[in-house]
């Protein structure tokens, strides 16, 4: 567990989590507390996106500004559809697998979770935030979410049954080409 300077802010990593436990828990105890939770096979990229704006939070962050109305066109620019129910607004990614939920008089304002066809659970994640989580660390999870950039996996590291979601490419085409080695330098002459 690590504790701010203040200590006001935890974060909690349970090594021994498993499925949808949390593996990741950051809370706030000011004066308007707040928590994010982060299952067992969340992506480590949102847990990261949401640790490295903390530390740069304001002691008494805005809470109320909506990060949505900030990202929906960012969303909608990577395919994800919009629903809304009464207050509850739903986005649903492009290639139907995560869904991203925000109903802001709710506890668990945010949830972003994967909903993957034909398997057993094991490999699904689900994040959520609190209503009073400070809006700058929605906006950054949501933000590295949507971006579609390529992420470094081993392969083992992807779930069998995701597998034909992902689009795997070897680390060499990840960097781009190689330079070809450099031939090895000629041995010293011989001195006479």
């Amino acid at each position: 567990m690590l504790t701010s300077p203040d200590d006001a802010t935890t974060i909690s990593y349970h090594m021994l989590a498993s499925g949808p436990v949390p593996r990741w828990t950051a809370a706030h105890s000011g004066p308007r507390p707040w928590t994010a939770t982060f299952s067992c096979n969340t992506p480590r990229e949102l847990s990261h996106a949401l640790l490295a704006p903390l530390t740069l939070l304001p002691s008494h962050p805005l809470t109320d500004t909506d990060p949505l109305k900030d990202l929906a066109e960012d969303l909608y620019n990577a395919g994800w559809k919009r629903t809304a129910y009464g207050t509850r607004t739903v986005y649903l990614s492009a290639d139907r697998l995560c869904i991203l939920a925000h109903t802001p008089h709710e506890e668990a304002a945010w949830q972003i979770a994967t909903q993957t066809p034909r398997s057993d659970g094991s490999e699904r994640w689900n994040l959520s935030l609190s209503h009073d989580a400070p809006p700058q660390l929605a906006r950054s999870v949501i933000r590295t979410l949507v971006r579609g950039e390529p992420v470094m996996r081993r392969l083992r590291e992807i779930p069998r049954p995701l597998r034909q979601y992902a689009v795997i490419a070897p680390l060499a085409e990840f960097r781009g080409p190689r330079k070809p080695p450099e031939p090895p330098a000629p041995p010293p002459s011989p001195s006479r």
